[in-house]
């Protein structure tokens, strides 16, 4: 027996090539970068009645998120994101905004295996 379960070489090698275009065209179009993990994000949970408001807090984070691989998401990046919008609106809001992002997170690292570790997303007392 070949790799990936083939029963020829040959077909191991294509199935390895295939894979192998279908990682790299995902990591080049941005799938793995916080854009494509918000879509997916979305796009997973369609039929929840918060979506609209959900968007609008991708809205507000695009600006310091968008282009950022989830790994370079850290508390130094998302701390300055908290204080403005605890300054903006309330600390109660910061709190309804972190959730999410520390959901979309937890969706990189546990379902979609994206990375290995998850940052702390810090929560006002």
């Amino acid at each position: 027996m070949y790799s990936a379960r083939q029963t020829s070489k040959r077909a191991a090698q294509r199935f390895e090539d295939k894979r192998r275009t279908w990682l790299e065209r995902q990591v080049l179009d941005g799938w793995h970068r916080w854009d494509g993990a918000a879509r997916r994000w979305l796009n997973e949970r369609q039929a929840e009645r918060s979506l609209a408001r959900n968007e609008s807090i991708f809205d507000r984070l695009q600006d310091t998120l968008s282009g950022k691989w989830p790994q370079e998401i850290d508390r130094e990046l998302i701390e300055p994101i908290r204080k403005t919008i605890a300054e903006e609106t309330s600390r109660r809001n910061a709190n309804r905004t972190m959730p999410l992002v520390r959901s979309i997170l937890h969706a990189a690292v546990h379902a979609w295996d994206w990375f290995d570790r998850m940052p702390t997303v810090p929560m006002y007392p």
